[in-house]
């Protein structure tokens, strides 16, 4: 089940500032939603670490094929496939590939994050793709946390119900709704 933002009742309506500049073309995609949009992938990768330590990035895979699934046309941005040993960066390295990272999410149509507990450059990712008018899906069991309800068109508690939600086209209409 997803709680859609308006649910929390603290959240007002998410800006209608397009989805790829208004999000449908009858002529290509599908269910109506653009062939050509960009997904951002976000996630968890240090988390709560102290160490130089990254969390299991095995998700990503999942999330990869269940987009790619529903969207095949669609490019999709895993920022952990370039960077997969982003912990051993550099200050100057480590910052230009978190800020080209931000970008991508104010400049992508959609940001899909997995949060299965606090992170906090993804929650910056989600915060920066809201800010700019792109739309967030959220798979989290955190869903009373303000950041994820404040930011997220959806939230779904876990991989089964956002898969559902794909295979059922309620992430299409909540998206073309948004539109």
């Amino acid at each position: 089940m997803a709680w859609a933002a308006a649910d929390f009742n603290t959240l007002s309506a998410l800006p209608a500032t397009g989805f790829r500049d208004a999000g449908v073309r009858e002529e290509t995609g599908r269910d109506g939603l653009e062939a050509d949009m960009k997904i951002f992938l976000a996630g968890i990768m240090q988390g709560s670490h102290v160490a130089a330590l990254v969390h299991d990035q095995l998700y990503r895979g999942t999330l990869q094929k269940l987009v790619q699934a529903r969207w095949p046309e669609a490019e999709v941005y895993d920022p952990f496939a370039g960077h997969g040993n982003s912990v051993g960066y550099g200050v100057e390295q480590a910052r230009a590939v978190f800020e080209g990272h931000i970008q991508m999410c104010r400049d992508f149509d959609l940001v899909i994050a997995y949060v299965p507990e606090a992170s906090m450059g993804t929650a910056i990712e989600i915060w920066e793709a809201h800010r700019h008018g792109k739309a967030v899906i959220t798979i989290t069991p955190l869903v009373h946390n303000w950041v994820v309800q404040l930011t997220s068109l959806a939230i779904y508690r876990d991989w089964e119900a956002f898969a559902a939600a794909l295979d059922g086209g309620e992430v299409d209409r909540l998206l073309l709704k948004r539109a």
